[in-house]
């Protein structure tokens, strides 16, 4: 079992982070205001005049293709690398350069994954299984009927609209609809939602990640969302999905409300893997 005081690991050759999965639909995710295109190979967006595009991947990014397509415009050029640590010419590091992001990486081989889980996880989803069946289930959900859950949660009154807005938009690509499931723990003698997980599963890369929890104070004694990653573990291990990705771990810099998240998912992490910093280029393109 892992804990965020262990170094950080690359990620391995076969792994790809959701940004790279053809399910995940990182299309939906440059804010709505702005202008949105695929190209083959990356996402564009655009606030007129500030334009960004974005590629992901070791592979460095064939610019051939640079003058082509609706939002063509003067832009910043950001890559994303998975594993790769140099930088080629015409590219730039970013000032005071962190990772892009810090991940867990649990491979799902048998079920006896509670055993390699911390023994506060272990001793809670105990405390689960006293109230799986009894006071509460967990069931599968319309994305309607999560979203109104969600909204009526202390999650989203701290976090707003952001998340919930963003996985609608993913939920809305024909591409992501199909690979995504939400999951709740209901309340059996009320009906109520008292929690709930967003599952984006890739069969491309047999790997899948979870978005957009939330948690109700009422469930808290009884250690619902322990309850939801024990679901989603036995859910993927009857799919024969192997990678579980657990995304945005804390890193020094981001906001100290992030480390309790952080916390929570750490009890169940095996390994870490820390993606190097993001580099970037200026790509010159039509004014209008």
């Amino acid at each position: 079992m892992g804990t965020e005081e262990e170094h950080d690991t690359t990620a391995p050759e076969w792994f790809a982070p959701p940004e790279l999965w053809p399910e995940f639909g990182m299309i939906a995710l440059p804010p709505p205001i702005c202008r949105r295109e695929r190209t083959p190979t990356s996402t564009r967006w655009c606030l007129w005049p500030i334009c960004f595009e974005l590629f992901s991947g070791d592979a460095e990014p064939d610019l051939s293709h640079a003058h082509s397509g609706a939002l063509a415009y003067n832009r910043i050029i950001m890559w994303k690398r998975v594993r790769r640590t140099d930088v080629p010419p015409h590219w730039h590091s970013i000032w005071r350069p962190q990772s892009w992001r810090k991940d867990g990486l649990v491979e799902l081989t048998d079920s006896n994954y509670r055993l390699r889980w911390s023994k506060d996880a272990q001793r809670n989803a105990k405390k689960w299984d006293k109230h799986l069946g009894r006071t509460h289930s967990i069931k599968h959900v319309s994305f309607e009927e999560y979203k109104a859950a969600y909204k009526k949660s202390r999650t989203y009154k701290h976090v707003g609209v952001y998340l919930l807005a963003t996985l609608g938009r993913q939920y809305a690509l024909p591409e992501v609809r199909p690979h995504i499931e939400f999951f709740v723990v209901e309340n059996n003698e009320t009906n109520a939602i008292v929690a709930g997980n967003a599952i984006i599963t890739s069969p491309t890369y047999n790997s899948t990640t979870r978005m957009c929890t939330f948690i109700y104070e009422e469930a808290r004694s009884t250690e619902a969302m322990t309850g939801l990653v024990d679901y989603w573990f036995k859910d993927s291990l009857k799919r024969g999905i192997k990678n579980l990705v657990f995304m945005y771990f804390w890193q020094p810099g981001e906001p100290r409300e992030w480390k309790g998240f952080s916390t929570f998912k750490s009890h169940f992490v095996e390994r870490y893997i820390t993606y190097p910093p993001i580099v970037w280029r200026f790509q010159k393109g039509r004014l209008f």
